[in-house]
């Protein structure tokens, strides 16, 4: 015969899409072996999550796991049912409980947060989210390309939260427990995950036009970058595995109509590049750009062998935009004949015996001070192959650092509301220029290299005079004189615009007083 110590288990109240545990046991009252063969419910709402067959000896008990997981605010019940070998044996015993509404709450910081609601609220005036919780606070949704002040709040988007001090904040709704959708404007988004459990980048999905895609085929069909950006200690970061509840996030679609999908039921087997390997031709380096109590760093450079000198949306992330502060910080790589800004400037590899293409960034200070540039993992993460075989330079309108593989940093005055360019510049070793004083006199490879048709080239000159810089062609015809005259020490920069040329290889001479160098440009139509 069989015995259960419970006839009837109730969970009681359960928070939606919350799992809550019960045990029943059964005993074997009889005097022959009881086999169970199988344990089942008659519910979805409750699963059994111990073992459905065993065997109990005469007086021998075996505990059964029922797991409890409402998905909607109401009522439930439903039967467990026990099959055995007692000749028309189908022992049950009841189930019941209710799902109620979550009571969710976080502590945020001082300062701004990137959040989303977990739930959707009773109520979703701001005001009743947030001013039950806090005295004072900033509220900024964004859309169609601008910040804006939201009327309500919603789960599934993000918002940016200003609080004077740090804070619990706390929201009384309904979790979203079935499949969801956001619709994505073109360019950039505030999204989040709309459940309570994390949900993994792997398993989202997009869709356009009544066609479904994976991550990846989303990313090559040139949908979205499939980039999530969050927000925390005081600078964005990518997101490398999952959405988390509470969180806002950054998201770029490059097409308009594009929506993302979140269905806890689907599982995605996506492969993404690697591309942080550290070979000769994969690797990046992080650049961290600080201001007094701000701090970006949110900006890599990079090669990867499925890179290209162009934009690749797989390795070239687009920067989201500024912290909607007075006094940030920002940095971004620029790239000639694009308005865009980037986080992430990842090219081709380049050879041993040429110049690299380098890279163009540029730094807005809100406030004025003291600015530090940084990128302290460049001898941890930079390949030795690419360490032993090309140095790095960096020059700027207030800076100039000859060697980035020995100097890590570099802090300057910056003025406020100004932007200031920078440019990194690697060099072949053993190719470099024999100037008496590298250092102050200086010949940059021009960037980008290869050009069409406007390319930048920089340079210095550690004395006032006069100076010429001519391009040339591979005949050794004279082209275009961009400087001739007296110019002042220290640093230039001037453009070249080749037109009316063709493709081909040029060069560029720079000429100042006793000192002389020669850079190769390739002009590709």
């Amino acid at each position: 015969a069989v015995q259960f110590s419970s006839s009837a288990v109730s969970f009681g109240n359960v928070h939606v899409d919350y799992s809550s545990y019960q045990t029943n046991y059964i005993k074997n009252t009889g005097i022959a072996d009881l086999s169970v063969t199988s344990v089942t419910s008659n519910s979805y709402a409750f699963t059994i999550t111990s073992s459905g067959s065993f065997t109990l000896a005469p007086g021998d008990s075996a505990a059964i796991t029922v797991k409890f997981l409402p998905s909607a605010v109401q009522g439930y019940n439903g039967t467990v049912s026990v099959a055995s070998n007692v000749t028309g044996s189908s022992s049950v015993f009841t189930v019941s409980g209710s799902g109620v509404l979550n009571s969710e709450s976080v502590e945020l910081p001082a300062g701004w947060s990137l959040i989303s609601l977990p739930v959707t609220p009773q109520s979703s005036a701001p005001a009743d989210v947030f001013g039950d919780d806090t005295d004072f606070y900033l509220l900024y949704s964004y859309s169609s390309g601008a910040y804006s002040v939201p009327s309500v709040v919603q789960p599934k988007r993000g918002y940016w939260l200003g609080l004077s001090a740090s804070d619990t904040i706390d929201v009384t709704g309904t979790a979203i427990t079935a499949a969801d959708s956001v619709a994505l404007d073109s360019a950039w988004n505030l999204v989040a995950n709309p459940f309570l459990s994390k949900f993994s980048l792997n398993n989202i999905q997009y869709s356009k036009n009544g066609v479904t895609l994976t991550a990846a085929g989303a990313v090559s069909a040139g949908w979205v970058q499939h980039n999530y950006i969050k927000y925390s200690s005081g600078s964005y970061s990518s997101v490398t595995d999952s959405l988390s509840k509470w969180e806002g996030y950054f998201l770029n679609a490059l097409h308009s109509g594009v929506k993302v999908i979140f269905d806890r039921n689907y599982t995605g087997n996506d492969n993404f590049p690697v591309l942080n390997e550290g070979t000769s031709e994969n690797w990046r380096v992080q650049i961290t750009a600080a201001l007094n109590n701000s701090a970006d760093r949110y900006l890599c450079f990079g090669t990867s062998p499925a890179a290209t000198t162009g934009f690749d949306p797989v390795y070239d992330y687009l920067k989201p935009p500024p912290v909607p502060s007075s006094d940030n910080i920002e940095t971004w790589f620029t790239v000639p004949g694009s308005n865009e800004k980037f986080a992430h400037d990842v090219k081709e590899p380049f050879a041993s015996n040429q110049s690299g293409y380098g890279w163009q960034f540029s730094l807005f200070s809100g406030s004025g001070g003291e600015v530090t540039i940084s990128w302290n993992n460049i001898l941890t993460e930079m390949p030795d192959y690419i360490k032993e075989n090309f140095s790095f330079t960096l020059q700027g309108e207030a800076i100039t650092v000859p060697d980035m593989l020995s100097t890590t940093s570099v802090t300057f005055s910056a003025e406020p509301n100004r932007i200031y360019n920078f440019y990194i510049n690697p060099v072949p070793t053993g190719l470099e220029d024999t100037e008496p004083s590298l250092s102050d006199f200086r010949l940059d490879q021009n960037y980008p290299n290869p050009f069409n048709p406007e390319t930048i080239i920089s340079f210095s000159i550690p004395d006032a005079g006069y100076t010429t810089l001519t391009i040339y062609d591979a005949a050794g015809r004279e082209i275009k004189n961009l400087v001739e005259g007296n110019i002042s020490a220290g640093y230039h920069r001037v453009s070249f615009v080749a037109t009316d040329l063709s493709s081909g290889v040029y060069f560029c001479r720079l000429t100042s007083g006793n000192y002389s160098a020669v850079r190769k440009l390739l002009l590709l139509r």
